[in-house]
């Protein structure tokens, strides 16, 4: 009966981690699917200032 115990114990735990690791697919909201449809639709862009790498070992800033 102990075996019979630990076994139904490990699966009863294994569908519980396995349960609370997925995530539920979430709707896509109107708002999102416009702004990316805008997205999609850039066909070139042009940016300006400076860009800055930080690295333990060593800082660059272009």
């Amino acid at each position: 009966m102990g075996k019979l115990r630990k076994i139904a114990s490990l699966i009863f735990i294994t569908i519980i981690m396995v349960g609370c690791s997925s995530i539920p697919e979430q709707p896509t909201s109107v708002e999102w699917q416009t702004h990316q449809s805008r997205l999609l639709q850039i066909e070139n862009y042009q940016a300006s200032g400076k860009l800055a790498y930080i690295s333990p070992e060593q800082r660059q800033s272009l």
